[in-house]
């Protein structure tokens, strides 16, 4: 298979980083379950979460002598960009705490479906061909995961719903879901 001129070859190291990245994201939530399983709540996970990240976020700064000045405009949206960060951190842990951890990702990670829905109707951006045809593909497969009508669980779909409702609701709730044209991706 030939490289793309415009398309650079993927790096070991890059690719490593990424599978470390995937690992790293993946573990946290499969730790959050088990912690939910041993009694913590949603809000002291989010917070020891958060405070570990703005750790390690800090020496990373400090190693690199990044300059902490902040402008007027860091001053001014900073503390907006924290506040969403710190709900959509709430809804995805409050998901799964009430959810398998791999089904409440999974819902979670339909925020590229909702990206390209919003886009095209606030900006009028035309998803690509493959988005579109990975769409119905997505969603399906997501219905079948959720057991949207309860067949798989005998309890009907109201039973169902009313067991599984509230966690894929706050798997909804993440950022790429509730603030369209924001700019912000989900974290």
């Amino acid at each position: 298979m030939t490289e793309s001129p415009s398309r650079p070859a993927l790096s070991a190291t890059a690719f490593i980083t990424l599978l470390l990245i995937a690992l790293m994201m993946g573990a946290n939530h499969v730790s959050a379950r088990l912690a939910f399983n041993h009694g913590v709540d949603v809000v002291t996970a989010v917070s020891f979460r958060s405070g570990v990240t703005a750790l390690v976020v800090g020496l990373i700064l400090w190693r690199q002598q990044v300059s902490l000045k902040l402008t007027h405009r860091h001053k001014k949206f900073l503390p907006l960009i924290g506040a969403l960060i710190a709900v959509q951190s709430v809804c995805l842990y409050s998901s799964v705490a009430r959810l398998p951890v791999a089904l409440a990702l999974l819902v979670f990670n339909t925020y590229p479906l909702s990206t390209a829905f919003w886009a095209r109707l606030l900006y009028g951006h035309r998803p690509e061909r493959a988005v579109l045809l990975a769409m119905p593909v997505m969603l399906i497969g997501l219905a079948l995961a959720l057991d949207v009508l309860g067949a798989a669980s005998g309890l009907g779909a109201q039973a169902h719903w009313g067991q599984i409702g509230a966690g894929v609701a706050f798997a909804m709730g993440g950022l790429g879901h509730l603030w369209p044209g924001l700019g912000l991706d989900a974290a």
